[in-house]
């Protein structure tokens, strides 16, 4: 039976839906699949991936933040150390330890109180403590403390007190009895002649510890510092442990912390929190160091990183479906057509019949082929497109190939490759300009057979070092090429194919010589401009000490000398007061070489030849040096003279020979004495300690033994007042020579050689010849003393200088008026200068210093 032409077109109909449905469908459906596989797949690989790499981030920056805050622990006791040992030497805490270790006596308290004073600035400016105090040696006795309430406790039993009576002992952390807090306790011997007479000690402000704790550079909103002593406590500045936490904390880094191994990982932290971590065991403060954060917040990103790569992974799985889905409609309606077409025609359609070209068998086939030849042609234009892009996409990695190869063969770094095997892949034009050998002869062999030992060992290290590790390795390196000693940084990196198998090492050496040079060059000029800032402050300490105890000597000469006036002959308290007087003198010497030292010695400036000087003191240098040591004088006879204070010229002189001497050492030597004149153009100036003044011409010392010269500490050093090798100074020695040609105008150069003797050279500016006083010139003798009168103006601060001159002058006939600064002596000059004679002024006074009233007097 014939099917009428309504049913044919609804059995067409459901035909043409099922094979739209099932095409659309499975084409979209699979490609949704594929997508969304993919994207999970990607976002699981990038999480775990971001996660590993963050957590090495994490670890190293954690490892980092440990090392330095251990490092700032260690350095700020170590500073502290420092300073209580600097504080434990000073001369005036040894001699008021030296008072209250003695029998009670009456300078007690004045020395209990100097101590307490100086305790108590150097807590204020010094030391980051909470308490700094005195023990007795014998006793444990608190002789003096920061905390007065301290003073007359015992503190014999404890550790820090039993050690620092024989060194310098720092008591790591410990309870302490008297406060219940954690302290950190360091103690040092006060030391007279050798022996111990007091214990210096200081605990230490723990509160500082907090502070390096909680800086959280580093660490993240949830990270944490903390330190953990071998009882699994945790130390705080005011207690052990926290409110928050038990006191006994466990955990795998804290256990292997104290077991005094250092590392990071992964783990849960005492709180049961996981955490990453680091974890490092200070031996010198027994304590262990963790620096941990919250595992939650470390992979934070990778996190957000597959929330981001799933979102947009799915959107764009969802836009592709539907471009798909739009695509497919357009591919599937000709098939369709098709299908139609034929479908009607055998439906027993014969509507279509050959005047109806188009919509028969044959054109229907037609239009398909010409279809079918339209696609060819738009796939065969879109394969010659992909000819040319992958033609252009070859040059341009030739030409970026070329690029990379002008890059590597214009730098100045040593580049090479190596393969697996450790043979040469590639090497840069540095490399051939270094070994001299063409990239082709050296492609295919090996580093050692090519290059020197040294150079080989060190690439063929790296390299095995990259290779075994699978991460960059660097070390450091120290090569000869060509007689020329280089410094080399050497960078390998293992190069890996798709499949993460290595196929070869990639080098890049650094030739750091050139830095390394200006390093050790910045260092040596930054160790000079200490030394010449510490000199500096070594000497304006003993110019201001000079000043103060020239006054006091002053006043202890002048009273003693109108004493021994008024004396008799017969008295037999004269005796004690020649004996006083004696020594005061020596210690006025002494003032003057401080003075020296400090350039502000008083000068008596004459013209004088220095050959006369060293010829003057022949007898006392022959009496000063040893027998077995042979004196040479090499003394220029046509020398010009020079200006300064023939004093202190002397001085420089012997103190010279006599070190001289003593260098030789007991087997004996030669110490040569050598004068010359210099021109300023030929000196050196960079090899003298100071620049000098502007003379155009100086006059030379040279001093120079055969003794077995010093050693570069005692070179930085041998300035410093009352350094010695020979056992403690005797005096300011070479810290007075280098003041006293300092303010001469002058400068002076040091050399020495290990085993070969040492050389002093001292250049004086020479003066004119016409200003040298002819031989036989006798001065004028000094007439008798008369008696004196008038009124004398005397100003000074300091009371017993004043009371001292007051009597000298009265008893010699003046009548002394005393004004104790430069103001008040202005007024008295302003109302009475009529009658006034001689005016004496102290320089440092306070209110108005005496340069300035001398200006308003005149």
């Amino acid at each position: 039976m014939t099917a009428t032409p309504r049913a044919r077109r609804r059995s067409y109909a459901a035909f043409t839906a099922s094979l739209d449905e099932s095409l659309l469908v499975r084409l979209v459906t699979s490609f949704i699949g594929l997508a969304l596989l993919s994207v999970g797949l990607t976002a699981t690989a990038a999480f775990f991936t971001a996660r590993s790499s963050l957590r090495d981030q994490v670890l190293d920056r954690l490892k980092t933040v440990a090392f330095m805050k251990e490092g700032e622990l260690n350095r700020w006791v170590e500073e502290m150390r420092t300073d209580l040992v600097f504080i434990a030497q000073l001369p005036q805490l040894r001699g008021d330890a030296a008072v209250l270790q003695a029998p009670r006596g009456p300078a007690d308290a004045a020395a209990r109180a100097q101590m307490e004073a100086l305790l108590d600035s150097a807590q204020a400016t010094a030391l980051d403590m909470d308490e700094v105090f005195v023990l007795s040696a014998v006793g444990g006795e608190v002789l003096a403390s920061t905390d007065r309430r301290r003073i007359g406790e015992y503190r014999v039993n404890d550790l820090f007190f039993t050690r620092g009576r024989t060194g310098t002992f720092i008591q790591n952390v410990y309870l302490s009895p008297g406060t219940g807090r954690p302290t950190v306790t360091i103690a040092t011997p006060i030391r007279a002649g050798g022996t111990t007479i007091a214990v210096l000690a200081g605990h230490l402000n723990l509160e500082r510890i907090d502070r390096i704790l909680q800086e959280r550079s580093g660490l993240g909103a949830t990270g944490e510092a903390y330190l953990v002593t071998p009882l699994n406590e945790l130390v705080t500045s005011n207690r052990f442990g926290r409110a928050d936490v038990r006191r006994g904390v466990h955990s795998d880094g804290i256990q292997s912390a104290l077991a005094g191994e250092g590392g990071a990982g992964l783990y849960e932290n005492y709180a049961g929190v996981r955490v990453l971590g680091a974890w490092r065991w200070n031996a010198q403060r027994q304590l262990a160091l963790l620096v941990e954060m919250h595992a939650v917040e470390a992979f934070a990103p990778a996190r957000e990183l597959v929330g981001t790569i799933l979102g947009f992974g799915i959107g764009s799985a969802l836009l592709l479906a539907i471009g798909i889905w739009l695509i497919a409609r357009r591919i599937v309606e000709p098939i369709l057509a098709v299908a139609r077409t034929a479908r009607e025609v055998a439906a027993g359609n014969f509507e279509a019949t050959a005047p109806v070209v188009t919509r028969d068998e044959v054109g229907l086939l037609v239009r398909a082929f010409n279809d079918m030849t339209l696609r060819l042609r738009g796939v065969y234009a879109d394969l010659n497109r992909q000819v040319d892009e992958t033609y252009r996409a070859y040059r341009a990695l030739e030409e970026s190939q070329q690029l990379l190869q002008a890059v590597v063969d214009n730098t100045a770094n040593l580049i090479v490759v190596l393969d697996a095997s450790g043979k040469f892949l590639l090497v840069n034009r540095r490399f051939e300009d270094l070994f001299h050998l063409r990239h082709e002869d050296a492609r295919g062999r090996e580093p050692s057979q090519v290059m020197p030992s040294d150079t080989s060992s060190a690439l063929e290290h790296a390299a095995r070092g990259a290779l075994l590790s699978q991460r960059a390795f660097e070390i450091d390196s120290e090569l000869h090429l060509d007689g020329v000693r280089h410094h080399y940084h050497f960078v390998a990196f293992p190069l890996v194919k798709g499949d993460h198998a290595p196929f070869g090492v990639g080098v890049l050496g650094t030739d750091l010589s050139e830095r390394t040079r200006a390093e050790e060059e910045r260092r040596r000029l930054e160790a000079g401009v200490q030394q010449a800032q510490k000199l500096e402050g070594l000497g304006l300490l003993a110019g201001g000490v000079a000043h103060d105890f020239n006054n006091i000597l002053t006043a202890i000469i002048g009273s003693a000398a109108v004493a021994l006036e008024e004396l008799p002959a017969a008295s037999p308290s004269r005796a004690d007061l020649e004996q006083v007087i004696s020594a005061a003198e020596r210690a006025a010497k002494l003032t003057r070489q401080m003075l020296a030292y400090a350039g502000r010695a008083s000068f008596t400036i004459e013209t004088f030849d220095l050959n006369a000087v060293i010829r003057e003191m022949a007898e006392l240098i022959a009496i000063a040096v040893p027998k077995q040591v042979a004196l040479r004088h090499l003394l220029e006879p046509s020398l010009p003279p020079l200006r300064g204070d023939r004093t202190q010229v002397s001085q420089i002189v012997l103190n010279l020979i006599t070190n001289a001497a003593e260098a030789t050492g007991a087997k004996g030597g030669t110490v040569t004495v050598r004068t010359g004149l210099v021109a300023k153009a030929d000196i050196a100036l960079a090899e003298y300690r100071f620049v000098p003044n502007d003379s155009a011409a100086f006059v030379s010392l040279v001093v120079d033994d055969t003794g077995a010269g010093m050693a570069p500490e005692t070179m930085t050093r041998m300035f410093d007042p009352f350094f010695s090798t020979k056992g403690s100074g005797r005096g300011l020695g070479l810290a007075a020579v280098l003041g006293i040609v300092r303010q001469s105008g002058g400068t002076m150069k040091v050399t020495s050689i290990s085993g070969g003797g040492t050389t002093f050279t001292v250049l004086f500016p020479a003066a004119d010849r016409a200003l040298l006083a002819r031989p036989g010139t006798a001065a004028p003798a000094a007439a008798a003393p008369e008696p004196q009168s008038g009124v004398i103006l005397m100003v000074d601060d300091e009371a017993v200088v004043r009371r001292a001159t007051r009597r000298i002058l009265e008893r010699a006939g003046f009548v002394v008026i005393e004004c104790v600064n430069g103001q008040e002596a202005v007024d008295r000059f302003a109302a009475e200068g009529g009658h006034i004679s001689v005016v004496i002024l102290d320089v440092t006074m306070p209110v108005m210093g005496g340069a300035e009233a001398f200006r308003r007097m005149r």
